[in-house]
């Protein structure tokens, strides 16, 4: 599941702007694909707060509860987010009061501070989310009992749009209403009521294949709903509802692979290339925009100087298979030689 969300972003980068002349030829059906794999990023939402809090809920009680679970999250999370930030820091001009707020998790903030986005780093922004709803989300299900913290899980589902929708009324930014962690709590929300669904009385095969046809369900329902309401062009609805939408649909996927775990219906999920870039997907998330970059600047660089003429569909192809090569190599080499040696440490904070 990983390895769908990281591809759905990296292929919308890479793709961008879909209306360019080296995409003409590509079927309509596939650029539809490439335009909307911004929504990867909510898949990742949903899929951190399902995982997330599952380990939360196995933790419950033991000793050590908050200091191993922050802890192993620092040994996840900060030896490649730093890493990341330092060089790429050094890279980019004027990049250091970015660097500075992604440094306190606050990138995402980052337009409140008028503080200049350096392409590279702008991928942060929703890791800092994901943090920020970790401050808090720990201690509630410590606290709470089991129906409460579905309660609160729901509240932040429902809640969260309707925050959405005011914004946009009352003139937000809609890159602000994108960025900021309050706006988007609700795939994190999503996710967690699935893991506590999962750990339920409730949870049997037949319980669980109706759930996902029911997630799937009220995303078509909310689409269709939401037509005569504006939900397909840019407002209210639509800013309300849209990451919804594309939520409940990876939440009706998750919950489907969940409940045929082991079945002919997931075994691509557990083929090699699924599998291995599921292992990569953080790194190949920080450094894509990067990369991608750096490849765009190179190729157009190494033409000029030997003088080559190469067509917009040729460029756009070396482009984007210099960066998937180089995204998948830096990546190998981050989980062997940064992230591995860390995440070894994490059989200490059990």
């Amino acid at each position: 599941m990983r390895a769908i969300a990281i591809w759905l972003v990296l292929v919308y980068h890479v793709t961008f702007p879909i209306e360019q002349p080296a995409l003409a030829g590509v079927p309509s059906a596939f650029k539809a694909v490439f335009a909307h794999g911004w929504l990867g990023v909510d898949l990742f939402f949903v899929l951190s707060g399902f995982l997330i809090t599952g380990i939360l809920l196995n933790a419950k009680g033991r000793p050590n509860y908050a200091k191993n679970f922050y802890v192993r999250r620092a040994l996840r999370i900060f030896p490649l987010y730093f890493a990341v930030i330092i060089v790429l820091a050094s890279v980019y001009a004027h990049a250091l009061p970015y660097a500075v707020l992604a440094s306190v998790f606050m990138a995402n903030f980052h337009s409140l501070f008028h503080v200049h986005e350096p392409l590279g780093l702008s991928i942060l922004w929703s890791l800092n989310i994901e943090e920020h709803f970790y401050l808090l989300w720990p201690w509630l299900v410590l606290w709470c009992r089991r129906q409460t913290l579905m309660y609160w899980a729901l509240a932040i589902l429902c809640l969260t749009p309707v925050a959405r929708g005011m914004a946009f009324a009352h003139g937000v930014n809609p890159f602000s209403i994108y960025a900021f962690s309050f706006y988007r709590f609700d795939g994190l929300a999503l996710g967690a009521l699935l893991a506590i669904f999962c750990k339920s009385n409730l949870y049997n095969k037949k319980n669980g294949l109706r759930g996902a046809i029911a997630l799937l369900a009220a995303s078509v329902t909310i689409t269709l709903g939401g037509i005569p309401f504006g939900i397909l062009h840019e407002g209210i609805a639509r800013s309300a509802l849209r990451y919804t939408e594309a939520q409940l649909v990876f939440a009706s996927l998750i919950l489907f692979a969940i409940t045929t775990s082991g079945s002919e219906w997931t075994a691509i999920l557990r083929s090699r290339v699924f599998t291995y870039t599921g292992d990569l997907s953080y790194c190949l998330y920080l450094i894509h925009v990067a990369v991608l970059g750096f490849c765009t600047w190179a190729t157009a660089s190494l033409f000029s100087h030997y003088q080559l003429n190469l067509s917009p569909k040729a460029g756009f192809y070396v482009i984007a298979t210099a960066t998937v090569a180089l995204c998948y190599a830096i990546a190998t080499m981050s989980k062997r030689f940064l992230e591995d040696p860390f995440l070894r440490l994490k059989r200490f904070f059990q």
